[in-house]
């Protein structure tokens, strides 16, 4: 999440006491009067819509999953979505008759996406998989369908 908020000029302060909790205040920069305050009709209208479709989406920060999911919803796909590469071989292995396409980070803790990828494509070796990352991942994206440089907004996700 903070690379996303930075990437749009923000940043985040976290305030935290012991036995009470944590805040975490996001800033953003304001937009500019003269700018659109919503993208066009027309522009919106352009954007790829799903048609019930299912993505799995693996990705080990529960809010990038979150958001992603709605995203993704919000534009007539289903989604389910895991938080390691164990579960997301777990619930392809249950649901590949359904899952069109799977996102995954390929930077996670344990077993990263490359090893989520091996594993899929031994169960389907034509699934369809977009490999999202905030690095380089040494060349592992090209295993994948389509790269995903993050962070991405919701427009160049529904496009890839």
């Amino acid at each position: 999440m903070l690379g996303i908020v930075r990437s749009h000029g923000g940043f985040v302060n976290v305030y935290s006491e012991l036995g009470k909790g944590s805040v975490f205040r996001v800033y953003l920069p304001a937009q500019a009067a003269d700018g659109p305050a919503e993208p066009s009709a027309a522009h919106a209208e352009e954007i790829p819509r799903g048609n019930g479709e299912l993505i799995l989406v693996v990705d080990d920060e529960a809010s990038i999953r979150s958001v992603v999911a709605q995203t993704l919803e919000s534009f007539g796909y289903r989604a389910v979505v895991a938080g390691d590469w164990a579960q997301g071989v777990a619930l392809f292995a249950e649901r590949r008759t359904e899952v069109s396409l799977i996102l995954t980070d390929m930077m996670m803790p344990v077993m990263d996406g490359v090893a989520l990828i091996a594993a899929v494509r031994r169960l389907d070796p034509r699934v369809k998989i977009i490999a999202a990352s905030g690095l380089d991942a040494n060349g592992n994206v090209a295993k994948a369908s389509a790269a995903l440089p993050k962070p991405y907004s919701a427009e160049v996700l529904l496009r890839a």
